[in-house]
């Protein structure tokens, strides 16, 4: 199965954070000694907002909801870097004449 490609842009309220997976060894009197894990150890996950109309939200959601957590798809970072990432939740709010929808994707690593 081909993977899927998110085109819709976020709000300038994105959030990027970034958290290498690091194994720390503490020593006595304070000193510790870091050691990175893995071959990509360090990932992006991303915290977005999107506020649009209300048929843009639901193309949104459907195309999230759809994927259900399970399924990568490609997304282009707001620093121009495609990414692989999944998206493990995202929630969306109703107002009149447009909706928002807040949605994490996390970097994954795939064949």
């Amino acid at each position: 199965m081909t993977r899927k490609t998110f085109t819709w842009y976020p709000d300038y309220e994105s959030e990027k954070t970034v958290k290498p997976n690091v194994t720390i060894l503490n020593f006595g009197d304070d000193y510790e000694q870091r050691q990175g894990q893995g071959l990509n150890r360090i990932k992006e996950e991303w915290n977005l907002t999107f506020s649009r109309s209300y048929d843009v939200i639901h193309a949104v959601d459907d195309f999230l909801t759809e994927r259900g957590g399970v399924e990568s798809f490609y997304w282009t970072n707001p620093r121009g870097k495609q990414l692989v990432v999944v998206c493990d939740s995202h929630t969306v709010k109703r107002y009149p004449g447009y909706q928002v929808l807040n949605a994490v994707f996390r970097q994954v690593f795939e064949a």
